[in-house]
């Protein structure tokens, strides 16, 4: 029988595209680069005078390379999108940095070794080293994380016994085992950092511990906790950043997931190791607000919502007419004006008011029961600005 509370443990991961030459090769293959023939261009059949027929193919030319060009470019746009989706296959992509944290502890990250001064001309020509740096990163992080549960249980082993509460099976055999239980891993959009790491083990021939929850149903909350589905629900889809915009915690800064590759490529795995750490913080954040606590100081501290910019003249006008076109489909007469600063509905013009220090109009219509909400129509006016 266990006998120790579970450990969160808090885990993000940062992947990159594949680094195999073949992989890529492939996705060239998938779109072909398309072919000018400026030969087979001819002039306009109704032309008889030779210099308009000159001019004419001049004109078809300079549009058939322009397209080409377009093309072409559609082409490599489409052969970089491929290639960058990669990044989230398991079979294809690979690790390039793991940040984890247990409960109120430091966030600590490891990183591909193989990406320290990376560039994009190398990204083909080390896929050996790419793999080789992989494997080492797991298999330091699965020690790391063993280490720790082994700790924990250790602990409270020793607690149990000084408190008389646990006698061992004999005094010279230290039996942690009662006190050994795997933690619950909280990640965002769990699924697939959980599978990403045990896929990329799989494939590197890591032993991957048997805790590791890869097939965890999304309601066994005592192995997985996502916070992508605890605040969205089971079918639900919330990003980290605006899940924390929306619990008041500070977000994510210059960097997000899809700057990754290029911050690696450019060499600066260094930055995405920040980043990494950075998630976690923001996770474990989000995980405590929504648990009811309240963010630990050393992580990232909560913000009041960011005050909006001031509107320009045209956003107001733009808002109010909005307003006023809303109004008139209410009472079917045309508005001439409307007090923002009023908190009186007048009923011949059906007078609308703003919100006082929100950016909302509260719409009203006359029913037999008197003025009621007809509905909130954000407008994006501040109090006191309007029609005149």
């Amino acid at each position: 029988m266990k006998t120790t509370e579970k450990p969160f443990l808090y885990a993000d991961i940062e992947t990159i595209p594949s680094a195999d030459p073949s992989v890529f090769g492939e996705i060239v293959e998938r779109f072909p680069a398309p072919v000018l023939n400026l030969d087979s261009i001819k002039a306009d059949g109704r032309f008889k005078d030779l210099e308009k027929i000159e001019a004419d193919v001049a004109a078809k030319r300079a549009k058939a390379i322009e397209d080409h060009a377009a093309a072409g470019d559609n082409v490599y746009d489409n052969i970089q999108e491929a290639y960058r989706k990669t990044a989230l296959d398991g079979a294809q992509g690979h690790l390039a940095s793991i940040a984890w944290a247990f409960d109120e502890h430091t966030v600590v990250a490891l990183h591909n070794t193989a990406l320290e001064g990376f560039t994009a001309q190398k990204s083909y020509a080390i896929h050996d080293a790419v793999l080789a740096g992989e494997r080492e990163l797991l298999t330091e992080f699965f020690a790391e994380i063993e280490d720790h549960l082994f700790n924990l249980a250790h602990a409270a082993y020793e607690q149990a016994v000084a408190e008389d509460k646990y006698e061992p099976p004999a005094s010279n055999i230290v039996d942690i085992e009662p006190f050994a239980v795997p933690p619950v891993l909280v990640a965002h959009f769990a699924d697939f950092d959980i599978r990403f790491i045990w896929q990329r083990a799989i494939a590197l021939g890591v032993t991957v511990p048997e805790w590791w929850p890869v097939n965890a149903s999304k309601y066994a909350t005592d192995k997985v906790q996502d916070t992508m589905q605890m605040w969205a629900g089971p079918s639900g889809r919330i990003g980290l950043d605006r899940l924390c915009r929306a619990l008041g915690v500070a977000g994510k800064g210059d960097m997000d997931g899809s700057g990754v590759w290029d911050a690696v490529k450019a060499g600066r795995i260094a930055e995405v190791v920040e980043y990494n750490c950075g998630d976690v913080r923001r996770l474990r954040s989000v995980h405590r607000r929504m648990r009811g606590l309240a963010v630990l100081a050393g992580d990232v501290s909560v913000q009041p919502p960011a005050p909006a910019p001031p509107l320009t003249q045209e956003q107001i006008d733009k808002g109010w007419d909005t307003v006023r076109e809303h109004v008139e489909s209410l009472n079917g007469d045309p508005v001439t004006y409307i007090d923002p600063d009023s908190f009186e509905f007048d009923e011949a013009t059906s007078t609308i008011r703003l919100v006082p220090g929100n950016a909302e109009l509260t719409v009203t219509e006359k029913t037999e029961d008197g003025w009621t909400a007809e509905g909130v129509i954000v407008v994006d006016a501040p109090a006191g600005e309007g029609a005149r």
